[in-house]
């Protein structure tokens, strides 16, 4: 990374075998496409709520989520 740029990422386990279950890598981006979106809307057993104006907000467990029999990376590089 160069001196104004920030690699930014979240890790999502398996909920199965993480040990030998794959690992999906998310890259995605451009101006308004980042990729940690993805993490909150049905990707990741954790999901956004009670976003406040400060930007702060708390993570609850997802019941709907998709992450059962791989591992996620989600980057970003800002």
């Amino acid at each position: 990374m160069t001196k104004n740029k920030h690699l930014h990422y979240i890790f999502v386990r398996s909920q199965n075998k993480a040990e030998t279950d794959p690992v999906i890598v998310y890259f995605n981006g451009g101006p308004g496409g980042g990729t940690i979106p993805l993490a909150w809307v049905g990707l990741s057993p954790l999901a956004v709520r009670d976003i406040q104006p400060d930007g702060s907000f708390s993570l609850f467990r997802s019941e709907e989520h998709t992450s059962e029999l791989q591992s996620r990376q989600y980057l970003v590089c800002r």
